[in-house]
């Protein structure tokens, strides 16, 4: 991996992270109930990981399959009537279909968010994937791939 690659990624995963603990931390404080205090709980969680990944891939420490992991969380954006999930740190360019609608819906935002829903009767059933953390991971894998062919042949 390229250094700047290293320092975009890097940037992108700490920092996002980072906006991510503050929202999460603000949503925590208002959400009532057993269920929400839980989720938001895990959140924060899921956000002080990523912190973490990000900081260890600055000091050009990665841990690759750790990073996957919290990229992967990223790419599903999904919403029905008894469940809704979608998580994105940093940045997400994120394209849905809305069946309800029957259209295609594209979005984009520069910063973290967590939307989730529990039994919501009235929201319509969408089905997405955010573009841009799904390139993330190829990009990550491509790099554990590559370090994995790159030891075979020095062992050689």
């Amino acid at each position: 991996m390229k250094n700047y690659q290293r320092r975009i990624i890097g940037i992108l995963t700490l920092c996002g992270s980072s906006v991510g603990i503050v929202s999460s931390l603000t949503q925590l404080i208002e959400v009532n109930g057993v269920i929400g205090t839980m989720v938001f709980g895990l959140v924060l969680a899921i956000y002080s990981w990523g912190a973490w990944l990000g900081l260890n891939l600055l000091e050009n420490k990665p841990n690759f399959q750790q990073l996957i992991k919290f990229w992967w969380l990223q790419v599903p954006i999904f919403w029905s009537p008894l469940l809704g999930y979608f998580l994105t740190s940093g940045f997400h360019l994120s394209v849905y279909f809305d069946f309800s609608a029957i259209k295609l819906i594209w979005n984009f935002n520069l910063g973290s968010l967590f939307k989730f829903t529990l039994l919501q009767s009235g929201h319509s059933w969408q089905l997405g994937v955010n573009i841009f953390a799904l390139g993330v991971v190829w990009f990550l894998d491509k790099q554990v791939t590559s370090t994995k062919a790159v030891n075979v042949v020095a062992s050689e």
